[in-house]
């Protein structure tokens, strides 16, 4: 029965998260799901517990697959230096052979029955990504939350991402992460878009041009995927210089725009988006230096695409509510759910 079913590869970066690598592993190894390639890329890891664990997973996935009768491929490469989640994703992407596959973060899980139901909806629909819910758990496995994540799609229908993009004009309320996404490989492999490398936040820009290349995306009502919040994860600890990253991903997102030659119609949008992200990092920062720093780059920004803005954060948070007020007021209501999702974003993350 497996050999007849298409392969589809579980793409695993990993750095340094041997406290939570085992049980994420493990995870993507009791999927109910028959036919899997996991492709573990480790990113330069340096902590002795990450490079135990993934010397003895081989063994494992070798023993599961006599006992299981699955078939579980493994797929192993090492950087020999630290290049980054995007550069990890990216390759991972470059030597996977399944006909689709599904980022897996290396401190977070997949249910058991994952798979499965993202490929039979991706083969019934024949949607170039099919797309799940998730649940966040803290590290002890309690569920933080039990309420889908809102987003503007139909469950369980076909939806033409050209119409989404440019018709609906709903881009910007597309929710941001590749992780919960069951993915045709040749057709994004064909739509080019790849990771930014070498800065953080690259996921934003990542997700936008994947809806603006790729052309069909059905999502289903399931909680496919298990974020594990902690306290040490990228966008909980704000105190670093790489944190300013956030104005170079919007630089990117505006770069997505112009090559789909949508800045136009989405300028008023991503002004909104902008400040929103740039927003909720400034306001988790606590180093004045930093947010000094954050707000003078976000300024220049928005001032070499013609909307000025003074060297004060008042006057970028007040340009958001006015933003917020032109879109969901008089003849662009009909836009009312970017702003919406934006701020719900923003107040989930201000209680973390």
């Amino acid at each position: 029965m497996a050999s007849n079913m298409d392969l589809v590869s579980v793409i695993v970066p990993v750095f340094n998260t041997g406290r939570y690598l085992e049980q994420c592993l493990h995870s993507v190894l009791n999927q109910s799901y028959p036919n899997i390639e996991l492709v573990i890329i480790d990113d330069g890891s340096t902590d002795p517990l990450t490079i135990q664990i993934l010397t003895r997973f081989k063994d494992l996935v070798h023993s599961q697959h006599q006992e299981s009768g699955k078939i579980l491929l493994l797929k192993h490469e090492t950087f020999p230096n630290n290049r980054g989640v995007g550069a990890a994703r990216n390759e991972g992407v470059n030597i996977c052979t399944g006909k689709y596959f599904v980022f897996l973060d290396a401190d977070d899980q997949l249910v058991v029955d994952a798979i499965a139901r993202l490929h039979e909806a991706s083969e019934y629909y024949h949607a170039d990504i099919t797309m799940s819910h998730y649940r966040n758990i803290s590290e002890e496995g309690i569920d933080l939350n039990s309420e889908f994540t809102p987003t503007p799609f139909t469950s369980n229908s076909l939806i033409n991402l050209k119409q989404f993009v440019e018709q609906d004009k709903l881009l910007f309320s597309f929710p941001i992460s590749p992780c919960n996404k069951l993915i045709d490989t040749k057709q994004y492999r064909d739509s080019g878009t790849r990771f930014r490398e070498g800065q953080i936040f690259e996921d934003m820009e990542w997700c936008y041009r994947l809806i603006m290349s790729m052309h069909s995306l059905v999502q289903i009502d399931h909680e496919c995927y298990l974020r594990v919040l902690h306290h040490n994860s990228i966008t909980h600890t704000l105190n670093h210089s790489n944190k300013l990253d956030i104005v170079k991903a919007q630089a990117g997102i505006l770069s997505a725009l112009q090559d789909h030659k949508l800045f136009d119609l989405y300028y008023e949008e991503f002004i909104y988006s902008s400040l929103n992200n740039i927003n909720v990092r400034f306001r988790l920062m606590t180093d004045k230096n930093l947010r000094l720093k954050l707000v003078e780059k976000a300024a220049e920004f928005y001032q070499s695409l013609g909307y000025k803005v003074p060297h004060k954060f008042l006057a970028l948070n007040q340009a958001k509510n006015h933003m917020m007020y032109k879109l969901t007021h008089g003849r662009r209501s009909l836009n009312y759910f970017v702003p919406y999702r934006i701020s719900k974003m923003q107040k989930r993350a201000l209680k973390k």
